[in-house]
């Protein structure tokens, strides 16, 4: 078994740039930039019990567990990038995730770990830290 030779610096590979990329234009609200590096048959698996932790088949469902979170916060939900890093098979980012409901509010870290091929990320698994579970109830 040979290791790999790839010497690139890990926060400026080609993966972990696409996977930047998306967060910002997630962020920003360009969905059909964010569509463009995700597949079709996207499979996204969240952590915890609470109401969203689950796996989403498809990119469509992804983006209606996306479109639920805006509405229950009312738009409020929102992360911020601490890092981005990537290997020739996937990437990960580091965010802090804050949002707003009924008058509470919740701010937790996640690491969302994306699997990437040909240029779109495949598959995603997003792992927080202690999410208030009573902040979604």
């Amino acid at each position: 078994m040979s290791a790999r030779t790839d010497r690139t610096d890990s926060g400026t590979h080609p993966n972990a740039l696409l996977v930047r990329n998306g967060k910002e234009a997630f962020l920003r609200g360009d969905i059909d930039t964010v569509k463009e590096l995700l597949s079709d048959d996207l499979v996204v698996h969240t952590s915890g019990d609470g109401p969203f932790e689950r796996e989403y088949q498809g990119r469509d469902a992804f983006f209606g567990f996306i479109g639920q979170l805006a509405q229950l916060t009312d738009g409020t939900y929102r992360q911020e990038i601490h890092d981005v890093i990537g290997s020739d098979d996937h990437a990960v980012a580091l965010v802090t995730a804050r949002a707003e409901r009924n008058g509470k509010s919740v701010e937790y870290r996640s690491a969302e770990l994306f699997h990437v091929n040909d240029g779109r990320a495949t598959e995603a698994w997003f792992l927080n830290d202690n999410p208030d579970q009573d902040f979604w109830s």
